[in-house]
Formats: C-alpha cells, structure tokens, sequence
C-alpha cells in the first residue's frame, strides 16, 4: 500500500486542469439540506495507491470519485476547516457498510470511492502543495448459501465456502482503505494565511480525479467563496457542486447574494448543478449522502 498523501511535481495547468464535481441537489439555498439525485455512478477506474479489491471484486464495480477543497485562507475563523474535515473523515470512514454477522444471506455489492482533498492556496493550480488522494476499493455481492434441498447442494456449498472467503477478504480491505482515509483526511494540514483561488482549487481536483467528466463525478468546496486569484481551467463538464459555505458575521449580509453568484460561475463554466448548504449545519452524514447520491 503506497502513502495516500502526496505531493505532485508536475503543473496542473500543463496538463489542461479541468473542474470534476459530484451529483447532487437542485435546490439552492444557504442553509438547504441535501435530497436525493437521480444520478448513477458509471463504472469507471481510477488510479490509486489503495490495496487490490481482491479476487472477488470485479472490475466492472463502481468506484465513486469524489474530491473536495478546503479553505482555511485569511478571512475565515481558524475552527471551521478542521471541524469539517473531521467531518469528511468520519463520512470517508463510514463509506464501508458493515457486513452482516451472518452472510448466508447474501450481501450486496459496495461501490468503490476514490477521494482527492486538496487545500484552496494562493496558486491552487499548482501541484506543489500535499494532497489526499486515495481509493477505496470495491467489494462485489455475495451470492445467498445454496439451499440445502437443491440437488447439486454438495458441490455448490463447497463453490459458495470459497466465495465467501475471497469476499471476506475484500471485505477486509475496504474496511482497511476506509480507515486509512479517514485517517489521513483527519491529519491534513490546510493553508493558511494565503489568497483564495478557490474556483483553481475546485479546477486541480478534477484533474487530480482524472475521471470521466458528468455528473457522476461529486466535487465539493468548503469556503466562504470570496475568490481573489485568477481562476485557471474551470471547465466543469457537467460535474455537480456541493458548496458548504461559511459565512462570518461581520459579511453575513452580503452572504446570499455571494453564494448565488458563486453559483451562477459553476453553471456557467459547465456545472450540471449545485447545492449551496450552510457550513454550520453539514454534519458527516451531508458528505456521505452527497456521495451516494
């Protein structure tokens, strides 16, 4: 298994970064709470340092690519980036269902997520700055125990032992990628004391994602969205936007106005839609639902 933190060497910008977001809500507003979205996830791949699915993971599974940006710049209070993270690690943490104690019954197939967390910098853009970026793998269904009355019982019990160990196994190393993603989203050091070239940030984690562009792909930004860089390769391709917005006291006023504003760039620049929530009511279960939405 390969560190999940990184620190890229090569320029985003070189490589055309574009935009990748996540499906999510219609509805807009500043404290809005998260719905639900027809979207599915296609399956894609997704480069990772994450451990093999194992054997009885198909690679036709689905792997849910989401990333998020964190701003911890200037003119936000200090708190807000590590709660939410916190936040984010208990959803990236809680990704694997629990498997039942007994899995006679069958257990359905998980989906994968692979998860890129960066910090919004003065050049966002760039890939000198750490990075999450890591992969849960998928665990495919287990079929239910043959009955005991089929006639081929003897041989398929014993086809079924087996299925169930490499499930098993599988299962195992999802719950462990799941716990090292907590992990290391719990441990990143965001920014501090820089500008703010948020839409760059949310531009360098789609590239990070290297997914397919479309709503499938969930991008969300935790900020106040007071931009004051160039924004470089925003080209959102039909992603879907979660922004947890943060909004002082002393600018509460001019919050809404600057959220829809916000809004209308990242339908402008290729968003499919975007949700906007308030930043003091997203719990861990607002992430993990935009995820699986």
């Amino acid at each position: 298994m390969g560190r999940s933190i990184k620190k890229h060497r090569s320029s985003a910008a070189a490589r055309g970064v574009a935009v990748v977001a996540i499906p999510v809500l219609a509805a807009v507003s500043a404290c809005g709470s998260l719905g639900t979205s027809a979207a599915q996830n296609p399956p894609v791949s997704a480069a990772s340092t994450s451990p093999a699915a194992g054997a009885n993971t198909a690679a036709s599974l689905p792997i849910t690519q989401a990333a998020a940006c964190s701003d911890g710049t200037g003119s936000l209070a200090g708190y807000y980036a590590p709660r939410i993270q916190a936040m984010i690690a208990q959803a990236a943490a809680a990704w694997v269902v629990s498997p039942p104690a007994d899995s006679g019954s069958g257990v359905p197939a998980q989906p994968g997520l692979h998860f890129v967390l960066r910090s919004v910098t003065t050049t966002s853009w760039s890939t000198d700055y750490p990075t999450v970026d890591y992969t849960i793998p998928p665990v495919a269904a287990l079929a239910p125990q043959p009955s005991p009355t089929d006639t081929s019982f003897d041989a398929d019990v014993h086809t079924w032992t087996g299925e169930q160990s490499a499930w098993q196994q599988s299962a195992a190393q999802a719950t462990g990628a799941a716990a090292t993603l907590a992990r290391d989203i719990h441990n990143f050091q965001v920014a501090r004391n820089t500008n703010s070239a948020i839409y760059s940030c949310i531009a360098a984690a789609d590239s990070q994602l290297g997914s397919p562009a479309g709503p499938a792909t969930r991008l969300a930004v935790i900020s106040d969205m007071q931009n004051n860089e160039p924004v470089v390769g925003l080209h959102l391709a039909g992603a879907t936007v979660l922004v947890v917005g943060i909004c002082p006291n002393n600018v509460s006023a001019a919050c809404p106005q600057r959220f829809a504003a916000a809004r209308q760039f990242l339908i402008k620049n290729g968003a499919s839609s975007v949700q906007i929530v308030s930043a003091d009511a997203v719990t861990p279960q607002t992430f993990l639902s935009f995820w699986r939405s």
